[in-house]
């Protein structure tokens, strides 16, 4: 059991062989708030190195602002493992976030409300999948990968399409798929339709 911070309660650990959803309606509305009303099942996880609350992270700007945003990616691996993947910034207009080379690219809305469009730049970093959040829960997108550098070795012309994909959100506004050999060019995105 671990303490819920500010509620009092305790939440039990997951069960390390994954499962079904607590039928506790108050721990399962939690579950479903949290990864969106098309979760239904807990994940195997490794829970033999945890030990809840055993550390935290502080933060400070180097420049303190009327709002700071803060991204951090934590690399879980084994003692001695040398093996550094690349972590990369991915910017844009309306959305910003981070990659991590053979994982996943995240991004996060930068404005109030639900994103209707926008754009980053994709580092030329292999991923496979992709994370978007701050988009219209039930909407329909668009997105498309333009190309990036014009080479010998393959790269695109910019402006080139590279990619189309339609995707839904869930519930939470959140938007998850398959990313493989997207990389280096412009990700564009757009709403479709409403959900």
């Amino acid at each position: 059991m671990y303490k819920r911070q500010g509620t009092g309660k305790n939440w039990p650990l997951d069960p390390p062989a994954g499962g079904p959803l607590p039928t506790d309606p108050y721990l399962r509305k939690m579950w479903k708030t949290f990864w969106g009303d098309e979760f239904d099942k807990l994940l195997p996880s490794n829970t033999r190195a945890v030990v809840p609350a055993a550390w935290r992270v502080e933060v400070s700007p180097s420049k303190p602002a009327k709002e700071d945003f803060f991204l951090h990616v934590l690399e879980i691996g084994d003692r001695g493992d040398t093996r550094t993947p690349r972590v990369e910034l991915v910017d844009g207009s309306n959305l910003v976030g981070a990659l991590v080379e053979g994982g996943t690219i995240t991004l996060f809305a930068t404005i109030d409300g639900p994103v209707t469009e926008g754009e980053v730049t994709i580092p030329a970093v292999d991923t496979n999948s992709l994370l978007i959040s701050g988009l219209k829960p039930h909407a329909k997108y668009e997105l498309q990968m333009t190309g990036g550098r014009a080479n010998w070795r393959g790269g695109l012309f910019n402006g080139v399409p590279g990619g189309s994909y339609i995707g839904t959100a869930n519930s939470s506004g959140v938007m998850h798929l398959p990313f493989k050999g997207q990389k280096d060019g412009r990700l564009r995105l757009r709403l479709l339709s409403s959900g």
